[in-house]
């Protein structure tokens, strides 16, 4: 091992002695106003992140709905398949998810239609004739045109994802 002669290096920094680092900065707040903002800010970051995970949970029942028309076959290249004659009940499972069952289940035909519209302003099932909704529901051989069913799918799919729930 080489060592260096007594005369190497600068000769002012000599006789230099090094000095001792500060402590590191805490990141804690020091003073009781600093740290009740901060305890506040992280009480508030948790409520907002709670209700977010409880409002992603809460419309499971819409991701699953909107999920089940996607996996629906085209009804513009082929018959409707009887899978389209679950609309309705599609609809009706929905409505049961996001609202009180009595408030529900005692609708029918237009009272039906109507109640959908006023808990959803994107859509306008009112301009159906509900005699489809029943064809679709309750007839094994329905024959709706592809206009109208392309207009029920609208509006089913736009109900789900706008209408305001009970809940909300």
């Amino acid at each position: 091992m080489t060592t260096f002669s007594e005369s190497w290096g600068n000769y002012l920094l000599k006789n230099l002695t090094e000095t001792k680092a500060p402590n590191a900065i805490d990141w804690w707040p020091q003073t009781i106003a600093w740290q009740i903002l901060f305890v506040a800010g992280l009480i508030y970051s948790g409520v907002k992140v709670y209700r977010a995970i409880k409002k992603y949970r809460h419309n499971a029942y819409r991701r699953e709905a909107l999920a089940w028309l996607q996996s629906l076959p085209d009804y513009r290249v082929s018959e409707p398949d009887a899978l389209y004659s679950q609309l309705p009940s599609l609809l009706r499972k929905v409505a049961l998810s996001a609202y009180k069952r009595d408030e529900v289940c005692t609708l029918s035909n237009e009272s039906w239609l109507q109640w959908l519209d006023q808990q959803c302003e994107n859509t306008n099932f009112t301009k159906l004739p509900s005699a489809t909704f029943n064809q679709l529901s309750y007839g094994s051989n329905y024959n709706v045109d592809v206009n109208t069913m392309d207009t029920i799918v609208t509006e089913i799919t736009l109900w789900i994802k706008y209408h305001r729930g009970q809940y909300d």
